[in-house]
C-alpha cells in the first residue's frame, strides 16, 4: 500500500513540475511575436510535456519507461528551443537561463521517479515471496506447537 502511495506522490510531483514549466514557458513565450515559429513550437511542446506527465498516473512499469523518455526526450527539446530563443533575443537570457535550470532539475526528478519506480516493482514482488514466507513458517510453527 506504502508503494502506491509513494507512486501516486511522486506522479503528483512530475505532474506539479511539468504543469508550473509548462505555465512559465508560456509566459515567457507570450513575449515573443505572434508569427514567430519558435514561440508556437515552444508553446506545443509544452502543453505535449503537461499530457506525457498526467500518462504516467496509474501507468503499468512498460508504458512508463516510454512515457518517461518522452518526458526526458521533450524536455531536452525544449530547453533546446528555449536557448535558440535566449541566444537570438527573442527572450531574455535571464528568464532563458532560470528556464534551462529548472528544466535541467526537472530531468533529474524524472529520472528518479524512474528509479523510484523500478524499485517500487522490484520490492513488490520481493514482498510477495517474503510474505508468504513468514506466513508459512507461522503455520509450521503452529502445528509444530499444537502437535506437543
Amino acid at each position: 500500500m506504502n508503494e502506491i502511495i509513494q507512486k501516486n506522490n511522486s506522479f503528483i510531483d512530475i505532474y506539479n513540475r511539468s504543469y508550473r514549466l509548462a505555465a512559465a514557458v508560456f509566459m515567457i513565450s507570450n513575449i515573443m511575436d505572434q508569427n514567430e515559429e519558435l514561440r508556437a513550437k515552444i508553446k506545443n511542446l509544452s502543453l505535449r510535456l503537461v499530457s506525457v506527465s498526467v500518462s504516467l498516473k496509474d501507468i503499468n512499469f512498460l508504458d512508463s519507461k516510454k512515457s518517461i523518455g518522452d518526458l526526458e526526450k521533450i524536455s531536452l527539446e525544449l530547453m533546446s528551443m528555449l536557448d535558440i530563443a535566449s541566444v537570438s533575443g527573442l527572450i531574455s537570457k535571464m528568464n532563458g537561463n532560470i528556464l534551462k535550470e529548472e528544466f535541467q532539475s526537472f530531468v533529474l526528478e524524472i529520472g528518479n521517479f524512474s528509479n523510484r519506480f523500478e524499485n517500487d516493482k522490484e520490492v513488490s514482488v520481493k514482498n510477495i515471496f517474503t510474505e508468504h514466507s513468514a506466513v508459512n513458517i507461522e503455520d509450521n510453527v503452529k502445528k509444530i506447537n499444537t502437535t506437543i
